[in-house]
């Protein structure tokens, strides 16, 4: 599960990477920075999606259709928890050690979630 964790966070920083060279060169032809952050994060996320379909959780048995919803909802349900946890917790720890617990919490429970329900391999979760 170790080696797996690890595939998913470098697949995670690759497609942050993807995020934020699509966001510089659509703001180097003067996009606005809101719309091309926006077309940044859709890239990124099927990055994410591409990585952890092909190669993170390559053993899992559901359709393509069915992975891609499961793992848009579980990506906005992390955006929420994270942006719920900075509001909670940055007036007691400060806005950047908020940040680094809700990023920590959110990739650690999207790995979870992802493993168990997203590209499940059981037989009986399918569904």
């Amino acid at each position: 599960m170790y080696y797996q964790l690890s595939k998913y966070g470098l697949t995670g920083f690759i497609g942050t990477v993807a995020h934020y060279i699509v966001m510089y060169l659509l703001m180097l032809v003067w996009i606005s920075p809101v719309l091309a952050t926006f077309v940044g994060a859709t890239v990124g996320a099927l990055v994410n999606f591409t990585g952890c379909r092909q190669w993170v959780f390559r053993e899992s048995k559901r359709t393509m259709d069915t992975e891609a919803i499961r793992f848009g909802i579980v990506s906005v349900l992390s955006l929420l928890a994270n942006t719920m946890l900075v509001w909670s917790l940055s007036d007691v720890f400060g806005v950047w050690s908020a940040q680094l617990v809700a990023t920590l919490l959110c990739f650690l429970i999207g790995f979870l979630i992802n493993r168990q329900w997203t590209f499940s391999t059981a037989s009986d979760n399918l569904r």
